[in-house]
């Protein structure tokens, strides 16, 4: 850091002050006249900056012709011309944000256009209210802002965790496009820099996303990075930001008892022998004590003294004191830009290292990126852009689930595990294999076979990295005055992997070791280090464009159109992984000389046999070539109606032998009506801009997983034979998925920007969908055959309402967000057939007329006075559960319980504004949805599946009055088919269905610019700090039968962790 500051004060000493004119003036509110103390100006050649005083007034010496651009918080920027003989006592009236229609430009990847002129449905965020967030990636700070964007998961990170108007498609990938400088990209999101970014621009209806054609079905996020301007001297800006957040709270989840309780129905299983005991089976460790005390290894004094310590120990706390930590986030942030009159030219790098919530887990990425932009000739620019990203990570920690062992089936973690006991000594608990067994394993000359996880922490090293190089170039012709050529390439390479490094002494070595020693002693596997990769990815895409412009305007009426053509090649080859036995760290050597094809008798039975563990052979490699022509017009008559069209031919490798099966035509068209440029709405004054638009178009879907042409794997046979499988026989007939839309909308400003409203209703049907059929089985093809048949169709809206509601010195503005999205599939082939509890996975077979995000629940009528649920047929009472759960229950006497994707959403935020400190805070909101919640099953205890739920159970007659938790049934009372259909009804019926509506304050936020004397102190022209807090929580919920439970995380181990982000900017 102080080396840094070092620089920039070099930098800054190179700055000469020549002798010029003195340029005075003063800076007023242009709506009320009130003086501007604090604003900046900054002559954009020269570089030199200064303030206005208490009485606004300002000086800067102005050697030559120059450009003054003058800000101040809350105030929109403004930018004149000045001269050194100009006269003095210059005047500069700036206007409050809101105050006048704002100037944003849509960029859609192909072209740019002012929103006020746009008949599609788009949503902007700009640069400011992007970095109102801190920390996560690109994706997660858009959380909350944008109607119509919807995040399905609360964790998610990815563009496949992001909903734009719901769904489109039934069986393909719902993920949206991404658009990152004018061409698609299919990288990692965590690659793209945050700190980059200038601005993000979501396409949502055909007319605006059309132009992306067959891949546009989703939904098109936009993301614009920064750029250098031309006549601009060289600046420097600098950001650092931290994030700290908590440790997960593992004391959340409701999967869990008490030890002492969980003790008591582990001694009652092992006296009624429910358990299996073998060396070769993992048993919970209380079970295994009771068994060593059977067996004479301990006596009655040893398993009290142990059990006594295990009733006090809860393994989630010691998860969270060994296992877990804070995590801390650290950004850094230096850019320079710059500009003289032909060229503009911006160098941007970052660094970010994440030390994860894990102990022993961290990450790190380094991104750099150079543009430069120049005026070759008058009639030709020329534009370079590079960017570099490696990211490197290491996965060395043990988490919650880690200590986990099988039982039944079932994964489950003992709630008395000690990691570490009260002097400080590191415990062993079960793994794979009995613990008594691991304990005495040296005894037969093995290695020690115990699991210590804090021991085995570090010991196996995971590392992965990831580089991507991405360079463009563009030529810009001005062929005519209105006619302009452009010419666009792009590349991306880009390769990741890994390796995880086992240390001899590391539980996987050691286990391996001992399981392939032989009867005789003979170890198949040496004692040494063993050292493993994953397949490597590399991947290399090519994308071109030619597109010609035209724009030209007369008196009434104004032409804009583009035309061209664009094609992509993309590569992905996944290569075969690698395995090195007897490996030493110090000189990078190891063998892989091994007849991995031989199976050798395994320990702890000796009976079952093995081959030694291998690295995977598999050479994939996936093309995908794409082809375009493109058209798009906007014709404008008297500034008031607008007409927009779009054409785009779409052909792609992946599809059908006939010429028109490759390619498909989507279009669009779309007006627009300025409403209040009529004359009847002259007399209207307080309405400052009232809009009605209406689009419908075509867009497209892709499946990447299915061809028309046959599809095989290669592979080898347990005898070393090459073997071929089908994966697909192939469909010739296979088109693109089309999403027709249509969006109508309005647009609306009153009192000078005090209010501001958008609305849109749209309507979107999927046709042509990939659904699932069936052939005829003398075909020779068993199972699902996809093709293009299916229908979905979506509706919903989208309201945004804006207000500043105090508008002085005290600023307090106002943003609402409210969005609707709900589905229902039109067509798609009857699975009538299936088992019923297909129908209780998160994602069911669909169903025509039903909305794919359904929710079935079996119908509940409480329980009897016996505690076991009243079930009913045809009107008559059930007792034999088995025969009613698999036998007479259908499908058709399921509930439509909900859907379980909210179908209202959005968010309400407040910003306040004092001088130069900024606040603001963030609520967001979900509706029209419902959750499944988990129970104690009345046969948990034999499966160790425990729930908080327990304690609700009943328990004697009259308890069915006032609980719905079944009683449990006790091992041998019926038969167990009968025990299991009464867990699943229990566990799918309505009653676990509970309403996810909620409200939760996101995030709170503040910005403060820093007092004059500070910036002059360091000489820069913008001097800040910030804060950030994210999950803060729940403020409220509609369904008090959650409890504790929030709907956004039910039955997770924990929710998202409170974070404190804060952070600094110095710019010169």
């Amino acid at each position: 850091m102080k080396h840094l500051i070092l620089f920039f004060l070099f930098l800054l000493a190179l700055v000469r002050v020549g002798s010029g004119q003195t340029l005075t003036g003063t800076v007023k509110d242009a709506a009320t006249g009130d003086l501007l103390e604090n604003a900046t100006l900054s002559l954009i050649k020269s570089g030199r900056t200064t303030f206005t005083d208490k009485q606004g007034q300002f000086a800067l010496i102005l050697t030559a012709d120059d450009s003054l651009k003058v800000s101040h918080i809350g105030f929109i920027d403004t930018t004149i011309a000045v001269k050194p003989n100009a006269k003095m006592g210059t005047m500069v009236l700036l206007h409050k944000e809101g105050n006048m229609l704002e100037e944003v430009q849509i960029n859609t990847g192909y072209y740019t256009l002012d929103k006020e002129r746009a008949t599609g449905s788009y949503v902007h965020v700009d640069n400011k209210l992007f970095n109102r967030a801190m920390g996560g990636n690109v994706l997660q700070r858009m959380e909350g802002l944008l109607p119509g964007v919807q995040f399905v998961n609360p964790e998610g990170t990815s563009a496949s965790d992001i909903r734009v108007r719901g769904i489109s498609t039934i069986e393909s990938d719902e993920t949206p496009l991404i658009i990152l400088d004018n061409f698609p990209y299919e990288g990692s999101i965590d690659n793209i820099d945050p700190n980059d970014v200038e601005s993000i621009t979501v396409l949502k209806d055909a007319s605006a996303a059309s132009i992306w054609g067959a891949r546009a079905g989703n939904g098109v996020i936009v993301i614009s990075s920064k750029k250098g301007g031309k006549n601009e001297r060289m600046r420097l800006d600098f950001t650092v930001n931290k994030r700290l957040s908590q440790a997960p709270d593992l004391t959340y989840g409701t999967a869990w008892l008490p030890s002492s309780l969980v003790m008591d129905i582990e001694k009652e299983r092992y006296d009624k022998g429910l358990f299996t005991f073998g060396n070769h089976i993992a048993v919970p460790l209380y079970v295994d004590y009771l068994k060593m005390l059977e067996e004479g290894l301990i006596d009655e004094a040893e398993l009290e003294k142990r059990r006594n310590i295990m009733s006090v120990t809860d393994t989630r706390r010691e998860a969270m004191t060994h296992l877990y930590r804070p995590g801390i986030l650290d950004q850094y942030n230096l850019r320079m830009n710059g500009g003289s009159a032909r060229s503009s030219y911006l160098f941007t790098t970052s660094y970010q290292s994440d030390r994860q919530d894990v102990v022993g887990n961290h990450s790190n990425r380094f991104n750099a990126r150079l543009q430069n932009n120049f005026t070759v000739f008058p009639w030709l620019d020329l534009m370079v852009d590079a960017a570099f990203v490696n990211q490197n990570a290491e996965r060395n920690g043990v988490e919650y689930n880690d200590l986990a062992i099988l039982q039944g089936g079932t994964s489950m973690v003992s709630p008395y595990l000690q990691l570490r006991n009260e002097y400080g000594d590191l415990m062993s608990i079960p793994k794979d294999f009995r613990y008594a067994y691991t304990l005495y394993a040296a005894n037969e000359g093995l290695l020690d076979w115990t699991y210590s996880p804090l021991e085995d922490r570090g010991k196996v090293i995971n590392k992965s990295f990831s580089k991507e190089l991405r360079t463009g170039i563009g030529l810009d012709f001005k062929l005519y005055k209105d006619l302009k050529l452009s010419m666009l390439y792009q590349g991306i390479l880009g390769n990741s992997g890994g390796g995880t490094l086992s240390d001899k002494d590391s539980y996987y070595v050691r286990s391996l070791v001992n399981s392939f020693t032989q009867s005789n002693g003979t170890r198949i596997i040496p004692h040494n280090s063993i050292f493993r990769t994953s397949s490597p990815q590399e991947r290399l895409s090519h994308y071109g464009r030619v597109q010609a412009n035209y724009s030209k305007k007369w008196t009434y009426t104004e032409l804009t159109t583009l035309g061209g053509a664009e094609i992509r090649h993309a590569q992905t080859e996944m290569l075969p992984s690698s395995v090195l036995y007897n490996y030493d760290s110090e000189y990078w050597t190891g063998s892989a000389q091994y007849n991995f094809n031989q199976s050798y008798a395994t320990r702890p039975t000796g009976t079952v046999f093995q081959r030694i563990p291998s690295a995977s052979q598999l050479h994939r490699q996936y093309i995908n070539r794409d082809l375009s022509y493109y058209f798009n017009g906007s014709y404008r008559v008297l500034d008031k109606y607008t007409l927009t069209s779009s054409l785009r031919w779409d052909g792609s490798n992946l599809f059908g032998v006939k010429a028109n099966q490759k390619g498909v035509p989507l279009w669009s068209i779309g007006g627009m009506w300025d409403m209040n440029r009529e004359k009847f709405m002259s007399k209207v004054d307080f309405v400052d801009s009232w809009k009605w638009r209406v689009t419908y178009g075509v867009a497209g879907n892709v499946n990447k997983t299915i061809t028309h042409y046959p599809t095989i794997s290669h592979g080898q046979s347990l005898i070393n034979l090459a073997t071929a499988s089908l994966n697909s026989i192939g469909n010739p007939s296979l088109r693109w998925e089309k999403v027709s839309t249509v969006n109508m909308g309005t647009d609306l400003s009153f009192f000078n920007g005090r209010i501001k409203t958008n609305l849109d209703y749209y309507v979107k049907n999927g046709r042509d969908l990939i659904g699932d059929t069936f052939l005829d089985p003398t075909t020779g093809v068993n199972g699902a055959y996809k093709i293009n048949y299916a229908d979905i169709r979506t509706k919903g809206m989208d309201l945004n309402v804006s207000t500043r509601n105090i508008d002085r010195k005290f600023l307090w503005s106002t943003n609402v967000m409210v969005s609707y999205s709900s589905n229902r599939v039109m067509n798609f082939y009857d699975q009538g057939n299936l088992a019923l509890y297909h129908y209780f996975y998160p994602a069911p077979p669909p169903r025509t007329g039903i909305s794919r995000d359904v929710i079935y629940s079996i119908p509940w009528n409480g329980l009897n006075n016996d505690g076991l649920p009243v079930l009913e047929y045809n009107g008559e009472a059930v007792t034999d559960y088995n025969v009613y759960y698999n036998q007479q229950l259908t499908r058709e006497d399921l509930k439509n319980a909900g859907v379980g994707v909210p179908t209202w959403y959005g968010s309400l935020m407040n910003t306040f504004r004092f001088e130069k400190l900024e606040i603001s805070f963030l609520l967001s909101w979900k509706a029209g949805y419902v959750v499944r919640r988990k129970s104690m099953e009345p046969d948990g205890e034999f499966y160790a599946r425990y729930h908080s739920d327990y304690f609700d159970r009943w328990q004697q007659p009259g308890d069915e009055l006032i609980t719905a938790v079944p009683r449990k049934i006790e091992v041998g009372e019926m038969p167990a088919t009968n025990a299991a259909a009464i867990s699943n009804i229990y566990g799918n019926s309505e009653v676990l269905v509970r309403e996810g509506t909620h409200l939760r304050l996101q995030d709170v936020s503040f910005n403060y610019q820093l007092p004059l004397k500070w910036s002059q102190k360091f000489r820069s022209r913008d001097l800040a700090i910030y804060g950030y807090v994210r999950n803060l929580g729940l403020i409220w919920k509609k369904d008090a039968g959650l409890g504790n439970e929030d709907p956004d995380f039910i039955n997770r181990m924990y929710t998202n962790p409170l974070s404190f982000s804060f952070g600094a900017r110095i710019g010169f």
